[in-house]
């Protein structure tokens, strides 16, 4: 029961502060080359963390089953 709570507890939390660190922030424009300078935005941290979160989940439900 305690360690739902804290499941759902950290869900919540990282789900509030998702969308204030998915952005990149403003790039100075590129002094002296001709490419533009592209930003690793939010999806890249997106997948990340989704990559993550499904992992975690995987290990509960194998955890659950006994067979780690």
């Amino acid at each position: 029961m305690k360690n739902s709570f804290v499941m759902r507890s950290l869900q919540v939390i990282v789900f509030i502060l998702l969308p204030t660190i998915m952005y990149a922030p403003p790039i100075p424009p590129n002094p002296g080359g001709t490419s533009p300078v592209t930003p690793i935005d939010g999806g890249v941290l997106f997948l990340f963390i989704a990559g993550i979160s499904f992992g975690v989940f995987q290990i509960i439900q194998l955890k659950k089953k006994k067979v780690i």
